[in-house]
């Protein structure tokens, strides 16, 4: 529809067929983790009904598109303030340091603590 090129190609073609073998994997993933989760579990108290479990299933169910949603809030964040205008006034940029920076930091850190200790010990 879009791209002419794509329909000609092999991996779009494979596409389909590996996103479903990825996708099964991950629901024997899913199920997996539902059965541990369920047998770690103490024994369920006699105060609480049966239903209780369904709505534990049904928060593993939820679980994906709760993912989905949590990880995109930072993006939907940003095209929130982009669309109402509110622009980032200020970005405060991170010293950079290297190696040999850190090496020079921690010498004179401990030579200021040796110097400390040294006029702390004649007083």
């Amino acid at each position: 529809m879009l791209n002419g090129e794509a329909a000609r190609s092999v991996a779009a073609h494979q596409l389909p067929d590996t996103v479903s073998l990825i996708q099964q994997i991950a629901m024997v993933g899913i199920l997996v983790s539902i059965f541990v989760s369920f047998k770690l579990l103490p024994p369920r108290p006699e105060r609480y009904k049966k239903s209780r479990n369904v709505l534990m299933v049904l928060q593993w169910a939820l679980m994906p598109v709760i993912a989905i949603v949590y990880s995109s809030m930072a993006s939907y964040n940003a095209q929130t303030h982009l669309l109402l205008g509110k622009y980032l006034d200020k970005f405060d940029v991170t010293e950079k340091t290297t190696v040999e920076m850190n090496d020079q930091s921690r010498v004179q850190n401990k030579k200021k603590k040796d110097d400390h200790d040294a006029s702390s010990s004649e007083g």
